[in-house]
């Protein structure tokens, strides 16, 4: 349990200095691929598929 901390709390460390550095070709795929699920989050019931789209949009400043 301990390793999969360490590497959440890594991530959440690394992520905010590689997303603004990564290929504008990757950027738009990642925003093609959030908006895709943000379709479908909203045919779901599920409020956690939200959270998930919001948290994704958020971390790549997508404000659409």
């Amino acid at each position: 349990m301990k390793i999969e901390k360490f590497a959440i709390s890594l991530l959440l460390k690394l992520l905010p200095l590689i997303i603004p550095n990564i290929s504008r070709v990757l950027r738009e795929a990642l925003v093609e691929a959030i908006e895709e699920l943000e379709k479908k989050a909203q045919e779901t019931k599920n409020p956690y598929d939200d959270m998930l789209v919001a948290l994704l949009k958020e971390l790549l400043v997508i404000e659409k």
